[in-house]
């Protein structure tokens, strides 16, 4: 019983407030004991750290280069003596207006020439050909070059829509 005559069944006044307080302390730091934010922040991190594993190991060598909305994409592949070397042109998505269209707003000439470049670094082989359509199919260059033993790299010089860009590859092997 308290001393204006009130009997009290549960601790809900100031000394209740006071001794929980003490007994279970403010939870700080940048969660501050939120549970939910916890397992979502481990959660992006597993992402993250599942995707970073696809990008830098099970994704292969390629390397990508774009030139006005068209996508150059490059991988080379080892059998034997000789590498395969891939070039593949993927035009842009349906109804983009920046395919082919220059800065002044003139229609660019739509011819690619791409140059296979050997493991020395000289023109292997020179291939001319249109760009494909925007949104249509993509269109794939091959070429087989001679590699040694210590070559670890391939690439090709891109010239296309008044713009030259070279893209390098990593070989990978045809038994991984």
């Amino acid at each position: 019983m308290r001393d204006d005559g009130r009997t009290q069944y549960y601790g809900r006044g100031p000394e209740a407030v006071e001794e929980r307080v003490e007994r279970h302390p403010k939870k700080t730091g940048i969660f501050g004991g939120n549970r939910s934010l916890t397992i979502i922040f481990i959660d992006v991190m597993i992402v993250l750290v599942i995707y970073a594993i696809y990008v830098f190991f099970l994704s292969g060598p390629t390397t990508t280069e774009t030139i006005g909305g068209y996508e150059f994409s490059i991988s080379a592949t080892k059998i034997g003596t000789e590498a395969l070397v891939t070039l593949d042109v993927r035009p842009p998505e349906n109804g983009s207006d920046e395919a082919g269209v220059g800065e002044d707003g003139t229609i660019e000439d739509p011819i690619v020439v791409v140059r296979f470049l050997d493991a020395d670094g000289a023109v292997a082989a020179e291939v001319k050909d249109v760009l494909p359509q925007s949104g249509g199919s993509d269109r794939v260059f091959q070429h087989q070059v001679e590699v040694g033993p210590e070559t670890g790299l391939l690439s090709a010089e891109i010239e296309a829509l008044s713009e030259s860009v070279t893209v390098q590859s990593a070989i990978q092997s045809a038994e991984d």
